[in-house]
């Protein structure tokens, strides 16, 4: 493997010299209200990652995993004289595989702190039993607007994103059909989950306050076996656009399968954020060819950028293309920062890690200098900077070229 470049010059540096020079142990945490966790000298501190290691989404997540990976090396590996190791766990991007894995790390006494979940629906799922341990997770991927809405529950205490919420992806998306493609009708096309009810609720309540009307709502099964009957009833409809939120199996499905069904064959298609990803194309093929996906604003991200690309090929042999490996640089150095700020290191090598301290830390994140902007938290758990870019999708993408030319950004 070769060795690790330097860090990109961002305040994940920043994060290198808050790890090596702990706060004193007279500062231990030995009374957070949420407990303490306490680490043997030696011993590894485990920094739990939970998403969809199987799958549709799991090429999706193993690089996303693979970028909190390279900030955790870059920024030396070590939390005092102990090392940091990252444990993957499956989630299954559902609700239950996500309750599983959260009780299997929140179970793991070595565990500080979570990164994930990658499906809306894992963390849904999960993040009741992450908060009621007292742990704090921090996703790069979930979308969902509700899991940071100022009203949400207590069992989200523990809960924090790197990635824009729908909310703004939505209105950016909706701006794009209504103005730039003058679309006055859609119909919306979900598979029934969480994360694409709510991102075809916020579409649609963008799109009819561009003066657009939605015409239907439908939904396709997870196997895919509803897809002829859906796009049947949405080409009754005879809309301006069709809406996927969906996953790129559905909807390379989707849309090979609009190519020909008469009254959808010319029809323009837009698709939701978790369809920016190569792994679309290589599905649907040349049926591609034409449609736009919504996505992060990487042409707005930070200079450092190109240096995270640089350092993650050559680890790993081949350059991110997915969404969310950024945003997950990004979660684990604003981690990584926060732990050197609130753990102390006794003379006999003793780790402690107040759980309140570091959640009170992770929340309290401001003006962070991260590969995607500068990031700052809500007291809802917003981090993320609001960058939404509409992508389309011409035959230099199909051939292989990545990322897609941009059709609008906003945020």
């Amino acid at each position: 493997m070769p060795a690790t470049r330097p860090l990109p010059a961002t305040a994940l540096a920043v994060a290198l010299t808050a790890l090596t020079l702990l706060a004193p142990a007279a500062t231990s945490g030995a009374d957070d209200p949420l407990g303490t966790i306490e680490i043997a000298p030696g011993a590894a501190v485990t920094i739990g990652a939970w998403g969809s290691l199987t799958g549709t989404e799991a090429g999706t997540t193993d690089e996303w995993m693979n970028a909190a990976e390279l900030a955790i090396a870059q920024a030396g590996g070590q939390l005092g004289s102990h090392p940091i190791v990252l444990t993957r766990v499956d989630a299954g991007c559902s609700t239950a595989g996500g309750a599983a894995a959260a009780e299997q790390l929140v179970a793991d006494p070595s565990v500080v702190a979570l990164l994930g979940a990658n499906c809306s629906d894992e963390t849904v799922g999960g993040i009741a039993a992450v908060s009621a341990a007292g742990l704090t997770t921090i996703s790069p991927s979930n979308t969902r607007a509700s899991l940071t809405d100022p009203a949400r529950g207590p069992e989200l205490a523990g809960y924090l994103r790197t990635v824009p919420s729908d909310a703004f992806l939505a209105e950016v998306a909706a701006g794009f059909a209504a103005g730039t493609i003058g679309a006055r009708t859609v119909v919306t096309i979900g598979d029934g989950s969480g994360y694409a009810n709510d991102l075809v609720r916020l579409f649609g309540a963008a799109f009819a306050a561009q003066g657009g009307s939605v015409l239907a709502d439908l939904t396709v099964g997870a196997d895919g076996s509803t897809v002829p009957d859906a796009l049947a009833a949405a080409a009754d409809q005879t809309p301006d656009l069709l809406f996927l939120a969906l996953l790129p199996a559905d909807a390379a499905a989707t849309i090979d399968g609009a190519r020909s069904t008469a009254g959808l064959a010319e029809t323009t298609i837009l698709g939701g954020d978790g369809l920016f990803t190569q792994e679309l194309v290589a599905q649907a093929g040349p049926a591609a060819e034409g449609i736009y996906v919504t996505g992060p604003a990487v042409g707005m991200y930070a200079p450092s950028y190109a240096d995270l690309v640089a350092a993650y090929t050559d680890r790993y042999g081949i350059a991110p293309t997915g969404a969310y490996h950024a945003t997950a640089y990004d979660a684990a150095g604003i981690l990584l920062t926060a732990l050197g700020t609130v753990a102390t290191e006794e003379a006999d090598g003793t780790l402690r890690v107040g759980k309140g301290a570091l959640r009170d830390a992770l929340f309290a994140t401001s003006g962070y200098a991260g590969v995607t902007g500068t990031l700052s938290c809500t007291a809802s758990g917003d981090c993320g900077a609001p960058d939404i870019a509409v992508y389309a999708i011409g035959p230099e993408v199909v051939a292989g070229a990545w990322p897609p030319p941009v059709a609008v950004t906003g945020g």
